[in-house]
């Protein structure tokens, strides 16, 4: 298969419980990371993160989106991992406006180098 069909077959969307979940295991791992914690397994980083551009178009076509914001985040494994989020106008997250999850588009699950 080639790079292009294999990056267009995937379904890049998770859940916003599953993204949160991986912002906020990056965010309790940084000193971690920092720290050495995880050295000696270079599945940890990567050095980028691939999405078909249906994916990144079903985020930023959302209505009321002005532009897109990049988490890192960590999934289940301790690797790390891109989320996309739309933003709205005024540089605030689609998924909490006022406080409500209104969020229709997440994406994740890209495909890791390495």
């Amino acid at each position: 298969m080639s790079y292009a069909d294999s990056l267009n077959s995937k379904d890049h969307t998770i859940s916003w419980q599953d993204a949160k979940a991986m912002i906020d295991a990056y965010n309790s791992q940084q000193q971690n990371l920092l720290g050495g914690g995880m050295a000696g397994d270079p599945a940890v980083l990567m050095d980028y993160e691939s999405f078909n551009l249906s994916a990144v178009q079903s985020v930023i076509n959302q209505g009321g989106a002005s532009g897109f914001r990049i988490y890192t985040g960590m999934d289940t494994s301790n690797h790390m991992r891109s989320i996309f989020l739309a933003t709205d106008a005024t540089g605030q997250d689609i998924i909490m406006l006022n406080g409500a999850c209104s969020l229709t588009q997440v994406c994740e699950t890209g495909q890791r180098h390495p």
